[in-house]
């Protein structure tokens, strides 16, 4: 849309308020060295120090605020700069943006506007190209098409008249400075009330028409036709210089003929000044194809006689059966247990010749659960022909080692698209770089109180239960969470999946904890005798048939899922599977009883904790402090470590959260009247 708004004090306070703040108060300072040598007091101001490492994130966010945006979305031309910040600034407003650039643009610039969300489609051979494709593909889906600095209110407004002429300047004022601008038309500024830009746009002197020639959808191996015309706009006669060319990515699917020679007369009556070109379209391949065709002409008259060049974008699309879907792969390298990785985009382009409808994107085996849609335009939509949508994939590791997975979209027709294989290698966090976010507690009854980031999805409380609850684990996702009651029934709720119980069995022993496979899929029961009862899980032993010194009270799975650990009244430890034993308080006299364990990220230490909140830490656990020898209102019940095992927190009966290292305190019940009392904590992810 044009731009008659003029920049105003009113405006640049508006600006300063609602920009967003991440791309205010860049800093700046006068450089004494360049200052001496220039005379004058210069200057720097650092641009790069926000999210874009640009000062177009301004504009593009003040663009946004100011904007209506339709339901098709916007769509830009860029070669890096004014992508990010529009891709940034969409994203932020849940606004769907397209980025046109040319198909050498920087690989950089254009990994970074897909991670902001933007789609790129590269095409053209140079920016105009790309900005003329932008603004074709804008008028044919129906998105708003925005030129840096030529819509309100990104830069200072300017006019735009199609020819020189006086008619370009406003009444008896003259122009007060004239420049190159940026878009290589003419810019000058006049000393009037108005005080904004003006913009002189001069036509071509041969012109080609249609322009970008855009071919449409045809199948590969078939031919279509279009005529292209060059037409001379002048009062001069130019000569044809030779056979017209095609250059560029598709060049072999784009072929010319006619215009090789002849002359194009002076723009008057009667006289031929137009030449007409048939460029045929034979597409070898699927997806969008694209070339320059180039003519030439001399103006004999001027001295010395000068060639003149214009071009003009060919497009055109190979039509498949399906939709395409990439890329086919992405390694996400390694990614931090519990953390989630930055996203890779995948994009799906219609180029059926008819609108496509989208089901379902889904991951299958053998991990699922480690990889997230974190962005998602394609599901349920409608996808003209012409068009693309994007799914943003990011890693999110539930354990260590080497994770994968694949991506397959499936239409409403039933069609399957992919799979694209995924992959990535989970690693611990360093200390500090993930102290969680919230958690979780549960009461014997199976209410649930939530802080911090930590979702309600469900409880018992109000419903008459059996037996008591005794203990609760959280899903791999942290969108949900299963509580187990000490007859080992299980109650799941978010995006927990029941997976079987010992609710209607004859136990030996109560039920005492769980404990969840690292990708959620699956859960372990622990009774007080050590006997263990697994579930989409794998057995790797027990104490069931063994007389212990005392009974059971709690168990974690190792990071791999291949093992665990059980931890007794005593502290002591009986590790299975993958699970080392690293160390226990079986032959310590304790002063209270152990009640919960949790493990490090990197599976290779665990700390223990009693009653009155001491902390026994083995292997690579660090002690980071203990409420031992401190005198609590209500004795400690659990343990949870934080995601990247540089802190832990303990709950006790009523509620109360100590939290130590780097695990911050979000909430308690420790204030308020319990209808029953704790018995279990979980942390979120």
């Amino acid at each position: 849309m044009p731009v008659h708004e003029a920049v105003s004090i009113e405006r640049i306070a508006e600006a300063a308020k609602v920009i967003d703040p991440v791309f205010l108060h860049s800093p700046q300072y006068e450089c004494e060295p360049l200052s001496a040598r220039l005379g004058v007091a210069t200057v720097l101001k650092v641009e790069c120090l926000n999210p874009i490492r640009s000062f177009k994130g301004r504009g593009t966010d003040y663009l946004m605020h100011r904007i209506e945006v339709p339901a098709r979305g916007l769509v830009c031309a860029s070669a890096g700069n004014f992508g990010q910040g529009m891709a940034y600034a969409a994203r932020k407003r849940g606004h769907r943006v397209t980025v046109f650039a040319a198909v050498n643009a920087s690989a950089i610039k254009v990994d970074r506007m897909r991670g902001l969300g933007a789609e790129v489609v590269l095409e053209g051979e140079d920016f105009d190209a790309a900005k003329e494709a932008a603004r074709t593909h804008s008028e044919k889906v129906g998105a708003l098409f925005v030129e840096d600095g030529a819509v309100a209110p990104i830069a200072t407004a300017y006019n735009k008249f199609p020819v020189p002429m006086p008619s370009a300047f406003s009444g008896n004022v003259q122009p007060t400075g004239i420049v190159a601008g940026p878009d290589g038309n003419i810019w000058f500024t006049e000393n009037n009330n108005f005080g904004g830009l003006a913009r002189l746009t001069i036509d071509p002197l041969i012109s080609l028409s249609p322009s970008p020639a855009n071919f449409g959808t045809h199948l590969p191996g078939s031919t279509t036709n279009m005529s292209v015309v060059a037409t001379n706009t002048t009062s001069n006669t130019y000569t044809i210089q030779g056979a017209p060319s095609v250059s560029g990515p598709n060049a072999g699917e784009f072929t010319v003929s006619g215009c090789a020679s002849g002359v194009l007369g002076p723009n008057l009556p009667a006289s031929p000044n137009t030449c007409t070109m048939t460029v045929q379209f034979k597409p070898t391949a699927t997806g969008t194809r694209s070339a320059t065709l180039s003519f030439t002409a001399t103006d004999l008259t001027a001295i010395p006689p000068t060639p003149l060049t214009v071009k003009v974008l060919l497009t055109g699309t190979g039509q498949s059966l399906n939709p395409t879907f990439g890329p086919s792969n992405a390694a996400f390298g390694d990614g931090f247990v519990g953390a989630v990785s930055r996203p890779v985009n995948f994009s799906l382009t219609n180029v059926t010749g008819v609108p496509i409808q989208v089901g379902s994107a889904t991951f299958g085996a053998p991990n699922p659960n480690d990889f997230r849609i974190v962005g998602d335009t394609c599901t349920g939509a409608t996808v003209p022909d012409q068009s693309s949508c994007t799914l943003s994939v990011a890693f999110a590791p539930t354990t260590l080692g080497a994770r994968s997975s694949n991506l397959t979209v499936t239409l409403a027709s039933g069609t399957k698209l992919g799979p694209s294989s995924l992959s990535g290698n989970g690693v611990a966090a360093p200390p500090g770089s993930n102290p969680g976010s919230g958690y979780w507690e549960v009461a014997s009854d199976g209410g649930i109180f939530n802080f911090g980031s930590a979702k309600f999805a469900g409880s018992t409380g109000s419903i008459n239960l059996n037996k008591p609850i005794v203990g609760m684990a959280r899903t791999s996702t942290g969108g949900g969470y299963w509580l187990v009651a000490t007859d080992g029934g299980i109650f799941a709720f978010g995006d927990a999946k029941f997976k079987g119980s010992t609710g209607s069995i004859h136990l030996n022993k109560p039920i005492v904890g769980m404990a969840p496979t690292p990708d959620g899929q699956g859960y372990w029961l622990v009774a007080s005798d050590g006997g263990i009862f697994a579930f989409n899980a794998p057995f790797l032993g027990s104490t069931g048939s063994i007389n212990l010194n005392k009974p059971i009270v709690g168990m974690v799975a190792t990071p791999d899922g291949q093992g665990y650990w059980m931890v007794a009244t005593d502290g002591g430890i009986f590790s299975f599977g993958s699970a080392k034993f690293f160390g226990s308080t079986g032959a310590t006299h304790l002063n209270q009883p152990i009640v919960g364990m949790a493990t490090t990220p990197d599976g290779q230490g665990y700390w223990l904790a009693a009653t009155d909140g001491g902390i026994f830490n083995f292997g690579d656990a660090k002690f980071f402090g203990s409420t031992g020898a401190i005198h609590l209102n209500k004795p400690v019940v659990g343990i949870a470590a934080t995601p990247d095992g540089a802190g832990y927190w303990m709950s006790a009966t009523d509620g109360g959260i100590f939290n130590f290292g780097d695990a911050k305190f979000f909430g308690s019940t420790g204030s308020i009247h319990l209808n029953k009392p704790m018995v279990g904590l979980a942390a979120a992810t």
